[in-house]
C-alpha cells in the first residue's frame, strides 16, 4: 500500500536507508562539487548515506516532493476516480501544489546555480520528473507534462544526470 508522502517530513525507513548505502559505490564514481538535497529528512538523511558524509549538504526547500495538501497520508488505491478527477482539475481546493507552482519552484532552484559547478541533487519522484521537464522546456505546458512526464518511473536511489538546463 503507497502513500501519498508529499511534502509530509516521513522519516526515512531501514529499506530506504540501505538503498541509499547502496548507491554509495555509484555516487563515489561521480564528479561534483556541491550536494542539495530536499530539507524533507527522508532525502536529506538519503544524501547524507549515498555520500557517505563527506560532503556539506544544502537544504533547500524548492526541491521538495510536491504537496498533495488533504490528500497527503493516503493510500492511492483509497482515492476515488471522481476524488482524482476533481483534485486533477483544482489542487489549490484541497490544500494541494498545482503542478505550475512546483515548475515555478524547480526552475527558481535552477536558475540559482552556480553555471561554473557540477552538483548532485538528491530529491523526490516528481521533483525529479518536473526536473526533467524543465531541463527541456523554458515553460511549462501542464498537459505535455502530464502525457510526457509525470508517470516516468524514477527508482529510489536511482541517478539521472544531464549536462545542461535548455
Amino acid at each position: 500500500m503507497r502513500k501519498m508522502q508529499g511534502q509530509s517530513d516521513i522519516p526515512l525507513n531501514e529499506m530506504g536507508r540501505q538503498q541509499a548505502r547502496d548507491a554509495q559505490p555509484r555516487v563515489a564514481e561521480l564528479y561534483f562539487d556541491l550536494v542539495y538535497a530536499s530539507d524533507l529528512s527522508r532525502a536529506y538523511e538519503t544524501a547524507q548515506l549515498a555520500t557517505e558524509g563527506k560532503f556539506e549538504i544544502v537544504k533547500d526547500e524548492r526541491l521538495r516532493e510536491r504537496s498533495f495538501g488533504d490528500f497527503e497520508q493516503r493510500i492511492f488505491t483509497e482515492v476515488s476516480e471522481q476524488e482524482w478527477r476533481q483534485f486533477s482539475e483544482n489542487p489549490r481546493e484541497y490544500g494541494a501544489e498545482a503542478f505550475q507552482d512546483m515548475f515555478d519552484r524547480v526552475k527558481s532552484f535552477f536558475d540559482e546555480l552556480p553555471s561554473d559547478k557540477k552538483v548532485l541533487i538528491v530529491t523526490h519522484g516528481l521533483a525529479i520528473t518536473m526536473m526533467l521537464y524543465y531541463a527541456e522546456h523554458a515553460k511549462f505546458n501542464e498537459q505535455e507534462y502530464i502525457d510526457n512526464y509525470m508517470m516516468l518511473k524514477i527508482d529510489n536511489t536511482s541517478i539521472t544526470e544531464w549536462n545542461q538546463v535548455h
